[in-house]
């Protein structure tokens, strides 16, 4: 039996069981201390407490301790910039950095109590001179992550088209911008994930707007900085047969510009594949919890010696607007957050081969109200498992 930890739109965050031998999902407990619109979700294993950032209009940081009977206690609020968009966890759970995607900024927590959240470092970027693209006013950060080392952390700016790179320190300014990777105008980079193979580390970028997914060999310098040199540039709406996925205009939302896009990627737990979500694509048909037309998971194999990416599977997502999902430690089950839809997927997967089967399990009841194509303003959006 394994728990889940849900985020909504709703207000709340929920705890699930998942039972493999029942195929069943089961609600079990759901605060609603989590502020009106709880985005990404963090858990600390060891110390078993779970973070999450409320991107309301009265946006905080909120940790809570995870009770026995999978409730959550409410532990500290902090109150917060506008427009939190991921959480890194850093030195074992002792600090949190997160981007703030409408005050184009970070900020660094002390989480040594969670019962005291105290800001520790705050750091806004210079605006660049507007880009070509959506959103593109401003620096506007969207996704922080540490590399395969462990000893920087690198911030997609999809705003200013570039991937900041920082190292990391125990000291009480944490972070030390070092260099930056200055994408062309526009490229939308959304998110960042990195491989360790057995020849080096490769660094793979998810691009919104773009779809686009790149790849670049990283080399560690004596100097104590990166640098990436190219490998791979793949567009994520190609399909295993050459075909391209269309692009289209939703008239409800002229403003969100054209869809597919790219939203999440992970690496799978033994490092031979990247897995993407795409919103909007509508390529796959779904029988549960009703007839709809679903977005995709892309799954690539990842070539251990040069790091290329190949296509291994294009599969459905369970649902519409897929705009986050998590693997299991074992990499043999997917959840999947349908953010339209208002429900939470789990889905089968082949360790081995990399491809996504059907789906094992839904629940609904998170929302799915909607306003426009680009997403229930009321729907789940982050989930994370606790094993």
């Amino acid at each position: 039996m394994s728990r889940l930890f849900v985020s909504t739109y709703q207000g709340r965050i929920a705890t699930l069981t998942f039972d493999p031998e029942a195929a069943h999902l089961e609600e079990i407990a759901s605060t609603e201390d989590s502020g009106d619109r709880p985005t990404w979700l963090s858990l600390d294993h060891k110390r078993r407490i779970l973070y999450t950032t409320d991107g309301g209009s009265r946006g905080s940081l909120k940790s809570f301790a995870i009770q026995n009977d999978g409730s959550l206690h409410l532990l500290d609020s902090i109150g917060i910039p506008k427009g939190p968009a991921s959480q890194t966890l850093l030195h074992d759970g002792q600090r949190m950095t997160v981007p703030f995607y409408y005050s184009g900024s970070i900020v660094t927590y002390d989480l040594e109590d969670p019962s005291d959240l105290k800001v520790l470092q705050e750091i806004s970027f210079p605006n660049a001179s507007a880009g070509p693209g959506r959103r593109q006013d401003q620096s506007r950060p969207h996704n922080t992550t540490t590399d395969a080392t462990g000893r920087f952390m690198v911030i997609a700016d999809l705003g200013a088209d570039i991937v900041r790179v920082f190292s990391i320190d125990d000291s009480n300014t944490p972070l030390r911008e070092i260099s930056g990777l200055h994408l062309p105008r526009p490229t939308f980079p959304r998110q960042v994930a990195f491989v360790r193979l057995p020849h080096g580390v490769h660094m793979y970028i998810l691009c919104e707007d773009s779809n686009r997914l790149l790849g670049f060999k990283v080399d560690y310098q004596l100097g104590g900085e990166m640098d990436f040199t190219p490998v791979q540039d793949v567009n994520v709406l190609v399909r295993e047969d050459g075909s391209v996925i269309s692009l289209w205009k939703d008239p409800s939302t002229p403003s969100h510009g054209w869809y597919p896009k790219a939203s999440h990627i992970a690496v799978s737990p033994d490092n031979k594949f990247i897995i993407v979500s795409l919103r909007g694509d509508y390529s796959h048909r779904g029988t549960s919890p009703e007839e709809t037309v679903c977005d995709s998971l892309v799954s690539y194999a990842i070539d251990p010696d040069t790091g290329i990416l190949t296509i291994a599977d294009s599969a459905s997502s369970g649902g519409n607007i897929p705009r986050h999902f998590a693997l299991n430690k074992a990499g043999d089950l997917v959840a999947v957050v349908a953010q339209r839809n208002g429900w939470i997927s789990v889905l089968n997967r082949d360790p081995g081969t990399g491809k996504i089967g059907g789906v094992v399990a839904v629940k609904d009841g998170f929302g799915g109200d909607f306003t426009g194509f680009h997403g229930s303003l009321r729907g789940p959006v982050n989930v994370v498992w606790d094993e």
